[in-house]
């Protein structure tokens, strides 16, 4: 079960008691054996069946607000990369990927 991995890979390690938040992250597409059976509910075979394995993130509630916040402040455009990066350093990957992608379009893009 993916919910296991999520919370041994855990960045903010919650223990027993603490609220936590999860986010499906990513759904794959797997095929599974269904076992079938005879009127006596006994296995005869088997065969394969179309499904999907989630993948989640599990973390502190916390953890979650952080992100929000430090989200809001990406977002808002009275708020300049300078001044969100001293209140969440971690967005620092955010707002250089954001400057790439803007000339990437600059260059590429003719009509904005």
């Amino acid at each position: 079960m993916d919910l296991e991995r999520a919370f041994r890979q855990s960045l903010t390690q919650p223990q027993i008691g603490e609220a936590v938040g999860l986010r499906r992250v990513r759904q794959d597409a797997v095929t599974v054996k269904a076992a079938e059976r005879d009127a006596a509910e006994r296995m005869v075979g088997a065969r394969d069946v179309a499904a999907h394995r989630n993948r989640w993130i599990v973390e502190k509630r916390a953890f979650f607000e952080a992100r929000s916040a430090a989200a809001e402040l990406v977002r808002n455009e009275a708020v300049g990369p300078r001044q969100a990066i001293r209140r969440h350093p971690e967005l620092i990957g955010t707002y250089l990927c954001l400057r790439g992608a803007e000339e990437v379009a600059r260059r590429h893009i003719r009509d904005p």
